[in-house]
């Protein structure tokens, strides 16, 4: 099986991360890759889903929908994806 790992500088820009890990996905699965494994927090950077994310706009990774974003990716290349979201519960839950 054909696996690689894409390193890059991630960022608390989830859409900027977003984007730049799709292109890896879709590069992957067109050079035949079957395993695609991304940074730590290669979504999120080390900020959590619950707050806004630095350059968001107020948004977080939920309200961009980055998961499902990730889904329809390897939907339409297919290929494993092997990633982490940085989350965290409140003191109270």
């Amino acid at each position: 099986m054909k696996t690689v790992a894409f390193q890059f500088a991630v960022t608390g820009n989830i859409s900027e991360n977003l984007t730049k890990t799709k292109n890896a996905i879709r590069r992957a699965s067109e050079a035949g890759v079957r395993l695609l494994v991304l940074p730590e927090c290669a979504l999120t950077g080390y900020t959590y889903c619950e707050r806004p994310a630095p350059g968001e706009t107020e948004k977080t990774c939920r309200d961009i929908g980055a998961k499902q974003s990730y889904k329809a990716k390897i939907r339409e290349h297919p290929i494993w994806l092997a990633y982490t979201l940085f989350a965290a519960k409140s003191a109270g839950s």
